[in-house]
């Protein structure tokens, strides 16, 4: 909880968000599947926070390899957040 309680005040991310984000800035270019899979959550629970992080910029979603499948990209935004929020 404390940890939560300073992503959000310092950085507006939520530990829900930093793990997400952790995961794709390791694996970037992966499936909400395979995300829900690394943190034993649902694709539901994945797709949410995955939203958030979209609209806040710092993942994108990557349509070249199928349309129907959602992979996730870092972007540099959240590259520097995940590097930030971490240290």
């Amino acid at each position: 909880k404390r940890f939560d309680k300073h992503l959000k005040q310092e950085f507006g991310l939520s530990y829900s968000q930093y793990k997400v984000l952790s995961v794709i800035g390791v694996k970037s270019g992966c499936s909400q599947k395979t995300i829900a899979d690394m943190l034993g959550q649902t694709e539901a629970s994945i797709s949410r926070q995955a939203k958030l992080l979209l609209k806040s910029g710092f993942i994108a979603n990557d349509h070249s390899n199928s349309l129907r499948t959602k992979t996730l990209l870092i972007t540099e935004n959240g590259q520097r957040m995940l590097e930030d929020a971490t240290i």
